[in-house]
């Protein structure tokens, strides 16, 4: 049998397939349907299942496959509570998480033609649109405001005894949070794209530790809301893959969608980073001394990519963009470096 990570797209789906169908064997439905819909960072599966109910809101599911050795259970399950706050203590919407048959918040499970052992965690359907293309301005206020949301109930709420989530400080955005062998990462790059990352590392460095970690700049934050994890529906935009939230800094939750490679090289880049900065004002403060300082956790952001980029280079899902994309984040960082702004259109 050839390898999982031989495989094309196709082969690794028909494996990924099977191993879908085990997870859902842990939770209290009866799959009738289950189609991939993602195979990237995790894996992701559309369900559509019997559960008894008779609303057909209940009757479809999101269930990810985590990839392996990004997070621990310990972390999913911290994941899954941060959810449930933030669904408890506001007004947002955001991913629903289920429970498998045991009232466990993810199912660890194996099958033999994927080569080791996988979290599971199913979420219930959200119904939405993308606006990645065409976003309007009231759809990226909407992002604007749902991020201050989030930092207000952070800077607020009291984690609990043994929460456990990746730091996005001066280390963890450095390599400590990716997931990869960060020294492999660097090798891999020339000499001049370690420069740019070590120079924008530099800065970045200072402008924490000018910041500090009080509960005013610093909480528990989504870290990877940018509008291909945002849906749009009746006015409303729902939040979607918390998998990367974790302790860091309001300012680099709100420089992501920034960084996002559908928005910083756009010729409105502007515009839209205006939408999104006015909603959200409009929920918390945020102070033109802070402001300034989003650019560099922009560029801060783009410099972690190359590194997540590099070290996951041999993965399918990252080597259709890998030459393009880390082009345009140097050019983004020297951009930065030489002007303060990351807009390479500017």
């Amino acid at each position: 049998m050839k390898p999982f990570y031989e495989l094309k797209q196709a082969g690794q789906t028909r494996r990924l397939q099977k191993l879908a169908v085990r997870a859902l064997m842990e939770y209290p439905i009866d799959p009738v349907n289950i189609k991939m819909i993602r195979n990237g960072h995790n894996a992701v599966f559309r369900v559509c299942a019997s559960t008894g109910e008779n609303s057909s809101n209940n009757r479809e599911f999101a269930l990810r496959i985590c990839r392996p050795r990004y997070q621990s259970q310990a972390q999913i399950h911290s994941e899954m509570i941060f959810l449930n706050a933030i669904r408890e203590n506001t007004n947002l919407k955001v991913a629903i998480p289920i429970q498998t048959k045991l009232g466990d918040w993810l199912a660890n499970v194996q099958v033999e033609v994927v080569p080791e052992a996988r979290n599971a965690t199913l979420f219930r359907w959200q119904n939405g649109r993308l606006l990645r293309k065409k976003p309007g301005k009231v759809s990226l206020e909407s992002l604007g405001a749902v991020l201050a949301t989030l930092h207000n109930f952070a800077e607020n709420w009291a984690t609990p005894i043994g929460f456990d989530r990746k730091r996005w400080d001066s280390a963890g955005m450095s390599g400590d949070s990716f997931g990869v062998d960060v020294e492999e990462a660097r090798s891999a790059l020339p000499r001049e794209l370690r420069d740019l990352i070590d120079s924008v590392n530099e800065r970045g460095w200072l402008m924490m530790n000018r910041l500090g970690e009080g509960r005013e700049v610093f909480g528990v934050i989504h870290a990877d809301l940018h509008l291909g994890n945002s849906l749009f529906q009746n006015g409303d935009m729902i939040a979607l893959d918390f998998d990367d939230c974790g302790w860091g800094y309001y300012l680099y939750d709100i420089a992501v969608p920034f960084s996002s490679a559908s928005f910083f090289h756009r010729q409105d880049y502007q515009a839209m980073r205006g939408a999104i900065l006015r909603g959200y004002r409009r929920v918390r403060s945020l102070s033109d001394e802070h402001l300034a300082w989003i650019e560099t956790f922009v560029a801060l952001r783009h410099a972690a990519m190359m590194i997540w980029m590099m070290g996951n280079r041999h993965e399918i899902f990252v080597q259709e963009l890998i030459t393009h994309r880390i082009s345009q984040y140097a050019e983004a960082i020297e951009a930065f470096l030489k002007t303060g702004s990351c807009n390479i259109r500017e």
